[in-house]
């Protein structure tokens, strides 16, 4: 894929994963930023909108500004997502309910705002954020990776049935990335990327033409190892694993 002088809207641009694409890719293409939190467009090749993704009104009307300033979208990248603990001690249904409309629905709105026009083009990209988890949950993550699995499963479903209609995309399945998210909620890892360099080996990947953008690789070969374990022994595991090696001790 050839990522240069392109149309590329990036939903959850400011911080993390998603700031770091935006500000990489809008030194050779045209970048739109959408979120809830200020954007600070770092050169003439960015505009913001402000809004929330759990709402398709904000995102219409973002829309609207996009396309009165350039003629044409070439695709999107939706990198919103939420973190949370799950304590079933203190449960509130509710509370997974929030979740999901973030880091799912909120996909979907996005995709019902800009798909049509995709597929009238005939050409484009759509690329999402999930996470390198998406076959099991980790101690306290019920209601977070159930949310990634949804992504991941719907992803994988949109690919094929919309395959032969000349569309790219690429699912970015990061493991461990110095974000804000990842701050949230206490994770440490020595295998921890920032998110400057994960952008820049998601952009490579893009123009590769990968579909499946997964890093780090040694941690991607531990994830694919753990997911055909049984229960028994994957709970054994990942409970001996967590406190040492991904959660602050306070």
């Amino acid at each position: 894929m050839e990522l240069k002088d392109k149309t590329i809207i990036i939903f959850g641009a400011s911080s993390g994963i998603g700031e770091a694409l935006a500000r990489s890719l809008s030194k050779d293409n045209r970048v739109g930023t959408f979120s809830r939190r200020p954007f600070n467009s770092p050169n003439q090749n960015s505009l913001h909108v402000q809004g929330d993704v759990t709402k398709p009104e904000d995102i219409k009307n973002a829309m609207t500004v996009f396309k009165d300033k350039w003629a044409a979208i070439d695709g999107f990248i939706y990198s919103v997502g939420k973190a949370q603990i799950t304590d079933f001690k203190k449960f509130q249904a509710d509370d997974v309910r929030k979740l999901m409309d973030t880091n799912f629905f909120g996909f979907l709105n996005c995709l019902e705002a800009i798909l049509p026009d995709l597929l009238t083009q005939k050409t484009g990209m759509i690329g999402m954020v999930s996470a390198l988890m998406v076959g099991r949950s980790l101690p306290n993550g019920a209601a977070y990776f159930s949310t990634k699995a949804a992504q991941h499963v719907f992803f994988e479903g949109l690919r094929m049935d919309l395959q032969n209609q000349g569309l790219h995309f690429f699912e970015i399945r990061p493991g461990l990335v110095d974000t804000p998210m990842a701050r949230e909620v206490d994770v440490k890892s020595d295998k921890m990327w920032s998110a400057d360099k994960a952008a820049q080996h998601i952009i490579q990947q893009m123009k590769r033409n990968e579909t499946d953008i997964s890093f780090p690789l040694d941690l991607k070969l531990v994830t694919q190892s753990l997911n055909v374990l049984p229960d028994s022994a994957y709970f054994k595991i990942v409970k001996s694993q967590m406190d040492k090696n991904f959660r602050n001790k306070n």
